[in-house]
């Protein structure tokens, strides 16, 4: 029998990406060989792999943590699923030596993967037929956002401001919408700001920064907001998101923020605020039911399907930075 192969995006150095053939090996008893379809960037998460930045990841890596594609081979303990059935992937049970794991290593075309779901589902999660491949691709990171909205209790009535509209705070903002929450948002990027008044059906948005976003938000609610998503991973931004919060708000950190983390505390300290820090994703059946329903939607913000001779390029850009890369998919299938 011919050795399983498997290949991955690896990072070599700052900002230089190839995709490289391993030789994988053979399934553990309750294990499936998934042959993905399409892994999805992180692109803030991604950014601080590729730029050396990210805790505890040491270069060459691999790297990602979102992933779908059908199983292809079963192991021999495994009961209830069948070759050709679509499934989350996301990492892989299968990582080469002398390679460090970026955020995961999830960017592979063969991935090796438990029957027994990983930390945040008991199970492999299977991908409804409502729901595309390019779509539950995103599922890993709208159910990060999940894990903020469900931790902030957000319910009809609130006053949500979401800071940042990345693809974790057009995530957030769509969320927050779903469970009857007013929901304001705001980035500096205008392109940023059209998609979300296009897609995410909320109730105002601002291309600006929080200042110009928390004069919008009190001409309709004088105290501020119940809610506040801090979406941006940029501790500068934290003490003017703390000034969006009425008392006894909830305020997310939702970002990923490198470093140390500091604020004034006694803008918090007064309004008596509860400081949320959602860690890494939850559940994806709740977001993969969402997106089944329209309710939380990927598409319109993929401006970038790479094949993969197009990897390093779009690690480049990653790395520089580029506004324009905010959601990204890699093709294998």
């Amino acid at each position: 029998m011919n050795t399983p192969t498997t290949q991955a995006v690896i990072i070599i150095a700052p900002g230089r990406a190839a995709v490289r053939e391993f030789p994988s090996r053979a399934l553990q008893p309750h294990e499936v060989r998934v042959a993905n379809t399409f892994t999805a960037v992180s692109v803030g998460t991604e950014y601080l792999a590729v730029s050396g930045q990210l805790h505890g990841c040491v270069l060459p890596c691999l790297l990602g943590y979102q992933g779908v594609g059908s199983i292809v081979e079963i192991g021999p303990d495994v009961k209830g699923y069948r070759v050709g059935e679509r499934v989350c992937s996301g990492i892989s049970n299968f990582q080469p030596d002398g390679f460090g794991q970026g955020a995961g290593n999830a960017h592979q075309s063969h991935p090796i993967v438990s029957d027994k779901g990983d930390f945040a589902q008991s199970e492999l999660v299977r991908v409804p037929d409502a729901v595309s491949d390019e779509e539950a691709a995103y599922a890993w990171l709208a159910s990060v956002s999940l894990q903020g909205v469900e931790m902030a209790r957000v319910q009809p009535g609130d006053v949500v401001a979401v800071v940042g509209l990345g693809m974790v705070g057009q995530f957030a903002a769509q969320l927050a919408r779903a469970r009857g929450a007013k929901v304001y948002a705001c980035d500096l990027a205008a392109e940023r700001v059209g998609l979300a008044e296009k897609h995410c059906g909320i109730t105002a948005t601002v291309s600006g920064d929080t200042t110009q976003l928390d004069g919008r938000l009190r001409t309709d609610h004088r105290d501020g907001a119940t809610v506040v998503i801090e979406c941006t991973g940029n501790t500068k931004v934290l003490d003017a998101a703390l000034e969006l919060t009425a008392p006894n708000a909830r305020f997310v950190m939702q970002g990923h923020y490198p470093g140390l983390v500091s604020f004034r505390f006694i803008a918090s300290h007064s309004k008596r605020l509860t400081m949320l820090c959602p860690c890494a994703w939850g559940d994806l059946r709740p977001v993969l039911r969402a997106m089944a329903d329209g309710e939380v939607k990927a598409s319109p913000w993929i401006g970038i399907v790479a094949s993969r001779e197009e990897v390093p390029a779009l690690y480049q850009r990653v790395h520089a930075r580029d506004p324009a890369v905010m959601a990204a998919l890699i093709r294998w299938g």
